[in-house]
Order: C-alpha cells, then structure tokens, then sequence
C-alpha cells in the first residue's frame, strides 16, 4: 500500500511540476503613462483642452442662471402688485424649478467634462498602444502594466517607458 502512495505522489509531483515547467514563462512589461505624458509634453496639452472645455461649460451654466434670474425677476415683478399666497407659492415654485434646472444642468456638464477627459486619455492610451504593444511583444512579453499607485512592486528592468518615450519623441 505504501509503495502506491509513493507512486500516486510522484506521479502528482512530476504533474505539477511538469504543468509548471510546461507553461511559457512570459510575463508583463510596465509603462508610467504619467511619466511619459509628462515627457511628451501631453499633459500640457490634455489640461488645456479641458480648461477650454470647463471655461465654455461655465458660460453656458453662467448665462443659463442669468436667464433664470431674469425669468425670475420678471415674475417677481408681474406678482408685485399683487399680495396674494398663492403667488408667494407660484413664485416658490418657480425658484425651485429654476434650482432644479440649474441641478441638472451642472450635473449635464460635469458629465460632459468627465466624456471629455475619459475620450482625451483613450486616445492617448492608443497612441501609446500602438507602439507599447510591438515593444512587449519584442521581449516576450504577454501583458503591458499601467504603473500607478497601487502597485506594491514591479521589477524596475520590465519597464519600458523610456523605451516608448523614445520612441515617441522621434516621431515629433
């Protein structure tokens, strides 16, 4: 019986190990998007893009209050004469439609800011992309890692920042 268990547990081992020593052995390569946006000069260009996008979105919010202003203004001054509650409440109504407006507006911009950001670093992400792919596929590589700040460690010989920054910088 114990010469079955032997066998059963080298035949397991040798399985394990055979599964083991049978796999590809590639592994990931590690890029700092930061870094190179930082170096290409991109963030710079990326935080323009979206100052000019938040600076039109605040006019648009600015003159969409001052019209709600005036809109409430002149009903403010159609009741004026009139002193009755139920205007009081018309006019309560009013400014809380108006707020509600206002609400949904900010909340559509900020919406329309965050479309932007997210479609600005997409496409930067592809650029990067097309030539971070041929990079890792050179080394034998299988994955491209995004360093960021959850990362505890990565071996510092994987990445291949400099290497795509390089790269890019050429092609200005």
């Amino acid at each position: 019986m114990r010469f079955y268990k032997v066998i059963i547990l080298s035949a397991i081992a040798f399985l394990i190990t055979g599964c083991v020593g049978q796999s590809n052995n590639k592994s990931a390569v590690y890029v700092d998007l930061a870094a190179v946006a930082n170096a290409l000069g991109r963030n710079e260009v990326i935080n323009k893009q979206m100052a000019a996008a938040e600076k039109s979105v605040n006019e648009q919010l600015n003159a969409i209050a001052t019209g709600l202003n005036e809109q409430l203004e002149k009903k403010q001054k159609e009741l004026a004469s009139k002193s009755k509650k139920k205007d009081g409440d018309s006019i309560a109504q009013f400014e809380k439609n108006a707020l509600q407006v206002m609400q949904n507006k900010k909340i559509e911009a900020q919406t329309k800011i965050n479309q932007l950001k997210l479609n600005l670093l997409n496409q930067f992400r592809d650029e990067i992309k097309v030539v971070a792919i041929p990079m890792a596929k050179a080394v034998g590589a299988d994955s491209i890692v995004i360093i960021n700040v959850n990362m505890l460690w990565f071996d510092p010989t994987l990445d291949i920042t400099a290497d795509i920054i390089a790269k890019l910088s050429k092609k200005k």
